[in-house]
């Protein structure tokens, strides 16, 4: 009978496949995933119930900047202009020229405009590294006429140069100056920026050019 019914005895692989398939691998899947949703839910459960963790939820999911402004009744009228001294009109010469971020051709065109002559023209910022800076410094002495193109604001690179290079001159003339096509006269309201940041610093050596 068991050779008569080899084909039919040859079934039992189907019914440990399926039973193991089934028990050993669909189950478990399922289990694996609840367990899982369990433990997030535990986790976060238990973390809720610590000691000021729901301030601190309430303290993340609250705007801290608002869209209005309260009125306090105060307005400013005028900015403090600090150490910050104003010049009408420049010298017939200085010590030393320098130009923020500008050639050295440059320098010579404005120094023409402005009918200003100097023996030392110098380039500094932009593309200059800071040991060229550090090396113009060195040089300079005197009064120093710095220009500066009045349409980018300044920088902290700037501010940075300026504070080093008024601990070894006397005096420094900041100019901001415009475009070629403006015949390089700056407007006021970009010398303001220039005029309140220079402003900030905690001496009287440095001088704002106003035209």
């Amino acid at each position: 009978e068991m050779i008569h019914n080899a084909s039919k005895l040859g079934e039992w692989w189907k019914f440990l496949a399926f039973a193991t398939l089934f028990y050993a691998l669909i189950l478990r899947f399922f289990m694996y995933m609840l367990a899982r949703i369990g433990a997030k839910y535990a986790v976060k459960k238990s973390l809720l119930n610590l000691d000021g963790v729901s301030t601190l939820l309430q303290d993340i999911n609250t705007p801290i900047i608002s869209t209005h402004a309260k009125d306090t009744g105060e307005t400013t009228q005028e900015v403090k202009r600090g150490n910050i001294q104003v010049v009408e009109q420049l010298d017939a010469s200085y010590d030393v020229v320098q130009g923020w971020a500008m050639s050295e051709s440059k320098l010579h065109v404005l120094n023409d405009s402005m009918k200003v002559m100097s023996p030392m023209v110098f380039d500094v910022g932009g593309t200059n590294t800071l040991d060229e800076d550090t090396e113009i410094i060195s040089k300079s002495k005197g009064e120093v006429l710095l220009y500066v193109k009045a349409w980018e604001p300044p920088t902290m690179d700037f501010m940075d140069y300026l504070e080093a290079l008024i601990e070894r001159v006397d005096k420094v003339v900041v100019v901001p100056v415009g475009t070629e096509a403006e015949a390089y006269k700056a407007e006021d309201k970009l010398v303001d920026i220039w005029a309140k940041k220079i402003a900030l610093l905690p001496t009287k050596k440095v001088w704002l050019r106003r035209c």
